[in-house]
């Protein structure tokens, strides 16, 4: 059974996603994402926690917040490019703007990318974050052109 305190933590981090989604959201670029944020509502969030006593772990809690129709995160975590030293910034908010394809990397012992472009009726880019060291990569959803959100990794 899922303690309430589980189930506490997994819709604060749903709340810190919608708000870092609509907060960072340029219309035209995962609109997609800035919809599955509007659909966390404090009533399919009550839901999610009255549904608590069904639920043994996590895989259950994201079974249910599907099924009440809140989107599927794990976990929230951000990066923000000026942090990762980003020398293309400018240019990639640009390229946004103009909803351009582009693809730049920067880094040495990490390997950073971003990159977008024009798929299924609307603009999508991502930030990756490679470790060569473990062969390990983590993706990110990028919002703005500097501001990017986890996808998994």
């Amino acid at each position: 059974m899922m303690k309430k305190f589980d189930v506490e933590w997994y819709i604060h981090d749903f709340l810190s996603w919608k708000h870092y989604i609509l907060k960072y959201h340029v219309d035209g670029v995962w609109d997609s994402l800035a919809v599955q944020a509007e659909s966390i509502t404090v009533p399919n969030l009550v839901l999610l926690k009255l549904c608590t006593d069904e639920m043994d772990g996590y895989i259950d809690i994201h079974e249910k917040a599907k099924e009440i129709g809140l989107p599927e995160i794990i976990g929230f975590q951000t990066r923000v490019l000026k942090i990762m030293r980003c020398p293309y910034i400018a240019k990639i908010k640009k390229a946004l703007e103009e909803k351009r394809t582009f693809e730049y990397s920067w880094g040495s012992k990490q390997n950073y990318f971003a990159k977008g472009y024009p798929k299924d009726n609307e603009f999508k880019a991502w930030f990756t974050m490679e470790y060569e060291e473990y062969n390990n990569s983590h993706y990110y959803f990028l919002l703005d052109g500097e501001h990017a959100i986890w996808k998994e990794g």
